[in-house]
């Protein structure tokens, strides 16, 4: 079966366990929004100064650049940037324009703007994108400023703080006399799409998020990053994907090109400091002296230095890439710090049985957001092994919108998956597939027995693959008793489903939801007899799949035939497709033929469409003459179509156009007029008509 690729969406804000919103960690507006309004800004007649903030070595060059085609302007772009050296040279950085001058003539404005035009091709000015506008020699600052301010030419400035523009630009760059736009780093999807568009090759959870996670969504720190990493091997190209290998994260190469190509413009003692803070990581600011704190205030103005986000008073470096290249001992401890991360069984199967390093490392953590997260994946190991589907789905989305720049990038991949297994228990193939595609390609060099074979099966599961050799059981060991999960249980075939787990032993009193989802792994897979229901939680009696159970189950834990459809929508219903799902399910086959292909039926529909979307209208009972039916009144039959085709009640009230209680009070009459007992009798009927009839229900 082709499916889509993998892709995350993991950039809308989500509400955090507080309840408050939470922004993202990292990343903005996607380029498409920035280009637009550059765009705009060019198309602009008034040729107002474009001011570009952002951080080394991201895209602004390739953005404006890219703007300019899109305006379909004449000519081309003139780039001028200021260098520590040029700055001492009567218009060093405009020497290139001026080359042609004789060594009598002495360089004005009026040559400058007449080199600017033979540049870009044209005579009615151009755009001049000026970077490093700090280290300009005051001839040119002044002339660019002059032209600029008269419009003889659009000037678009890349600095990183407003703060290090040049006084000579202030006339030019009031509040209303130019564009003024700060460019974040790459959202989590936008290098997802770079990656796969440079790269041809779909990358894995693991390895988008780590490579966006060490970059900071800095365009060219990922660009150099990325091409590094596939050179030394920490990053392989298999099966159409990009996956994350084992191993160090590399150093030099074009890491270490980008740092040198930024730190250029740095004065001695700033070097010096910048790389003693990369050095030592954090450093207090009372421990540096007045000669460091003058250089420490340039370091902040020209980007490289910010504040702890734990404490105003620690400083560190704002690239972590960066750092890595000016401290030389980073690869040793990273060497370090992959070993304490390795797992032999998975990192999803260490988040289920608890023992995460990586969890436990966030609860250590004294920011609120790690400590947010930490309180979350808890609340998701609560909903995966109790069957809280809802409560598990939203810690997922949770996670993934507002959490992807905390979580160390294992623990995203932990996410994914059990987004995934969500994904699966509702049977949506469509959005499972893909995920658990790239899942499997990582997992697949990473030697994580559990991790590994829970994906192949959820994967196998949807493709409904026979083939027993596909289906190989776990080897599941003692030891792993407190890992051992009711889905791994039910993707499992029934011989891997160990009696000493006590699936057919009577526990006596019930107690936690996972117990009743036990109970249900053995009804699927065949179980006689199971542990009846007599002593039950009080908490656990009106739960879903406790209702669906007492339907199912005799009094000595045999299932009743009668009423086991009933039993299997009450689950459908809940969200747990895959118990009432027909492939290797010992409860389906009791089923009628006429019950087996209305619940296949609606699994389909909600395979293809993730969810029952079923509109009654052009085939709802009152277009057919039934004598069966004589008795229920226009309203009645549009009631009883919608209800057995699947609808609920709020689905049948919005079709409609009235209240659920006015639903209610219809199906009400329809069950009294036509001796139902319920919607289960509903749709048997309405499908017996169907099978006796040509025409359409």
């Amino acid at each position: 079966m082709r499916c889509k690729t993998w892709r995350p969406k993991f950039s809308e804000v989500r509400i955090d366990i507080r309840g408050k919103l939470h922004g993202e960690s990292l990343g903005g507006e996607t380029r498409e929004n920035y280009l637009e309004t550059i765009v705009a800004a060019l198309r602009e007649n008034s040729s107002k100064p474009i001011v570009l903030l952002g951080e080394h070595g991201d895209d602004r060059v390739e953005l404006i650049t890219e703007a300019h085609r899109r305006v379909a302007g004449p000519g081309k772009i003139v780039h001028i940037v200021g260098t520590t050296y040029a700055q001492n040279l009567q218009y060093g950085a405009l020497a290139f324009l001026l080359a042609d001058l004789e060594p009598s003539e002495t360089p004005a404005p009026a040559q400058v703007m007449k080199a600017i035009s033979r540049s870009v091709g044209h005579s009615t000015g151009g755009i001049v994108v000026l970077q490093y506008p700090q280290l300009l020699d005051v001839h040119s600052r002044t002339v660019l400023a002059q032209l600029a301010y008269n419009r003889a030419i659009l000037l678009v400035v890349l600095a990183e703080h407003p703060g290090v523009l040049p006084a000579a630009f202030a006339p030019i760059l009031r509040s209303n006399d130019h564009h003024e736009l700060r460019i974040k780093p790459l959202s989590l999807d936008e290098a997802h799409q770079r990656l796969a568009q440079d790269y041809a090759a779909t990358p894995t959870p693991l390895a988008v998020v780590a490579l966006w996670q060490r970059s900071q969504g800095n365009p060219g720190w990922l660009t150099a990053l990325t091409h590094d990493a596939l050179a030394n091997g920490k990053l392989i190209i298999r099966d159409g994907h990009l996956v994350l290998g084992a191993g160090a994260w590399p150093t030099g190469g074009r890491l270490e090109a980008m740092a040198l190509s930024q730190t250029v413009v740095l004065e001695k003692s700033e070097r010096e400091l910048l790389l003693s803070i990369a050095k030592n990581r954090q450093v207090p600011l009372e421990t540096l002296s007045s000669s460091e704190l003058d250089a420490l205030d340039r370091l902040i103005s020209w980007g490289f230095i910010r504040r702890n986000n734990l404490s105003d008073e620690t400083i560190e470096v704002s690239s972590s890439l960066l750092a890595t290249e000016l401290d030389t001992g980073f690869a040793a401890r990273d060497l370090r710090e992959l070993e304490a991360q390795r797992t032999s069984n998975g990192h999803f199967y260490d988040f289920i049985v608890a023992r995460s390093s990586l969890e436990q490392a966030l609860k250590l953590n004294q920011d609120l957001e790690s400590l947010d997260a930490h309180k979350i994946l808890k609340e998701l190991r609560t909903g995966l092994l109790e069957g809280e589907l809802g409560r598990a789905r939203e810690c997922t989305t949770s996670l993934l919108g507002s959490y992807h720049g905390t979580l160390p990038a294992e623990l995203v991949q932990v996410v994914v998956l059990a987004q995934a297994v969500l994904d699966v228990i509702e049977v949506s193939t469509g959005a499972a597939l893909p995920a658990l595609e790239a899942l499997g390609a990582q997992l697949e060099i990473s030697g994580t027995a559990y991790d590994r074979w829970l994906v192949q099966s959820m994967r196998n599961f949807l493709l409904e693959d026979d083939d027993p050799a596909k289906h190989a059981p776990m080897a599941f060991e003692r030891d792993w008793d407190n890992g051992r999960w009711w889905f791994s249980e039910l993707l499992a075939s029934r011989e891997s489903t160990l009696l000493h787990h006590g699936l057919a032993e009577n526990r006596g009193v019930l107690s936690g939801r996972s117990a009743l989802l036990e109970i249900l792994v053995g009804v699927r897979h065949g179980y006689t007899p199971i542990p009846a229901l007599e002593h039950v939680e009080p908490l656990l009696a009106g739960s879903n799949v406790m209702k669906a159970l007492d339907l199912m189950l005799c009094s000595n834990g045999t299932l009743s035939e009668n009423k086991t459809a009933i039993g299997l929508e009450v689950l459908l219903d809940a969200g747990f497709v895959i118990f009432a799902s027909p492939w290797s399910n010992n409860a389906f086959d009791l089923l009628s033929e006429i019950e087996r292909t209305t619940l296949t039926n609606r699994i389909k529909r909600r395979k293809r469409e993730g969810q029952l979307v079923v509109n009654p209208l052009p085939e709802n009972l009152q277009e057919y003459d039934f004598p069966v039916l004589e008795v229920l009144t226009k309203r009645e039959k549009f009631v009883a179509s919608a209800a057995a085709q699947g609808l609920n009640n709020q689905q049948i009230a919005n079709d409609a156009g009235v209240s659920v209680r006015t639903v209610e009070g219809h199906l009400y009459q329809i069950y009294s007029k036509l001796a139902l007992t319920g919607r289960r009798d509903l749709s048997t009927l309405v499908a017996t008509l169907q099978a006796g009839s040509e025409a359409r229900i």
